[in-house]
């Protein structure tokens, strides 16, 4: 079974980063169930070799593993796009600046430290806005 790295672009990428592992007692833990058992059924009926891709991505939704020429020619579903690109745009224009996010989450931890040191409750981490809380999560081997 080959398991895609997750990772996420805006544009088509050339490649998937990932590995093969062949199917053992030691390596099928790691499979993804419906896969292997899809898998070892069609080996079974057509007697060869079968390998399987495992791409998923947590939390991405149906659209992002859609060609974005499928969303944008769809009237159904080009709004759902236009709310995406909207978002990202508005995104890239207002990054937060890491330094100021770093030193947050630091105050936060030690925020929390503390609080757990006096048996309170401590509020909860800093929001951070990032592309994947964007609506659409674009998986990598999404095309542009």
């Amino acid at each position: 079974m080959f398991t895609g790295q997750a990772s996420k672009a805006m544009a088509t990428q050339p490649r998937v980063g990932g590995e093969w592992l062949v199917c053992s007692p030691a390596t099928v833990p790691g499979f993804s169930a419906i896969g292997y058992i899809f898998a070892r059924d069609l080996q079974r009926e057509i007697k060869v070799p079968v390998g399987i891709l495992t791409l998923s991505y947590g939390a991405s939704t149906a659209e992002a593993w859609i060609r974005r020429e499928a969303l944008a020619t769809n009237p159904q579903l080009k709004p759902m796009l236009d709310r995406f690109e909207t978002a990202y745009r508005t995104y890239q224009a207002n990054k937060p600046d890491p330094e100021k996010l770093a030193l947050e989450r630091k105050q936060f931890e030690t925020d929390a430290a503390k609080a757990k040191a006096e048996a309170r409750r401590h509020r909860a981490g800093p929001a951070i806005a990032t592309p994947s809380r964007i609506s659409i999560i674009r998986p990598c081997c999404s095309t542009a």
